[in-house]
């Protein structure tokens, strides 16, 4: 799973576990308005075998 704010890469994260999970995620950037994306990288299908990311919730935390 690569996180990405705006253009920049915050984290690329070993997903693989079959429950949901917490990750937590350190970025310090200037303020402004910038997309925040979840790219799942390990999507696969093959073999009786098929693989998802789903994601619960996202939480944003400023801390100025």
């Amino acid at each position: 799973m690569i996180v990405r704010v705006g253009n920049q890469v915050i984290g690329d994260l070993a997903v693989n576990s079959a429950t949901y999970s917490d990750y937590e995620l350190i970025y310090s950037g200037p303020a402004g308005t910038f997309d925040l994306r979840v790219e799942f990288t390990n999507d696969y299908l093959a073999n009786g075998e098929d693989r998802n990311l789903r994601v619960d919730s996202i939480q944003v935390d400023d801390c100025l």
